[in-house]
């Protein structure tokens, strides 16, 4: 029983690492700086982005603190 839950503990584990790459890959593509018309100046495409990646990476959040009370059982 043990061992079945550390593999299940480290495949879910797996696929976050995974996410998280994959969400840190998209974010550096993205020439965000070439967005904005003038230094500093705000612009929403760019503010877009930045909210969405900002949403993916409270849903891993989200997601490894479900982990949590499976490891503490």
């Amino acid at each position: 029983m043990v061992n079945h839950l550390q593999c299940r503990i480290i495949r879910e584990e797996e696929k976050l690492s995974t996410r998280m790459a994959s969400l840190q890959e998209d974010i550096a593509d993205q020439p965000l700086a070439n967005e904005y018309d003038l230094i500093g100046a705000s612009n929403s495409h760019v503010d877009g982005t930045l909210d969405e990646h900002a949403l993916a990476l409270a849903s891993m959040m989200e997601e490894a603190d479900r982990m949590r009370p499976v490891v503490h059982a």
